[in-house]
């Protein structure tokens, strides 16, 4: 009962998909912690699945995130630099300093966030996907 009412709870931000129609210039990719299948569904259900290159998941490799290991899997599977890569999460420890710690430009989406963008170091905070492509073009 309880995993289907979870499911069928699946939706995006309203943010989501013009902020990804936006990121077409860009390669992308989703690496995420939890169950393979129930994490894959959830792409497909929401109709997202598409934009995206590569998908790793933790519960294939066995390796959650914050730690290293996870996040050089999704670069090996990209073909690129950690240096290269801006990894944007909703989850403080696992994905902004995961992400900070494999060598990556992190940036934590904290939609309580009081100003639209916060700036850590290479890093930063952003309240809102809407603000995304400006703060990429500020950084490259």
């Amino acid at each position: 009962f309880y995993l289907d009412a979870y499911e069928r709870g699946w939706e995006l931000f309203p943010d989501v998909l013009d902020c990804l129609d936006n990121l077409d210039e860009y390669r992308l990719a989703v690496l995420s912690n939890g169950d393979s299948s129930q994490q894959r569904q959830k792409l497909s259900d929401t109709g997202i699945e598409d934009y995206f290159e590569e998908v790793v998941i933790s519960g294939d490799i066995g390796i959650a995130k914050p730690e290293k290991p996870v996040f050089d899997e999704i670069v090996e599977e990209m073909g690129v630099s950690h240096e290269e890569c801006v990894y944007i999460g909703d989850s403080y420890d696992a994905d902004f300093v995961g992400a900070d710690n494999a060598g990556m430009i992190a940036c934590f989406i904290d939609r309580g966030l009081d100003v639209e963008v916060e700036f850590v170091g290479h890093n930063f905070k952003i309240s809102s996907l809407e603000c995304l492509n400006d703060v990429l073009r500020k950084i490259n």
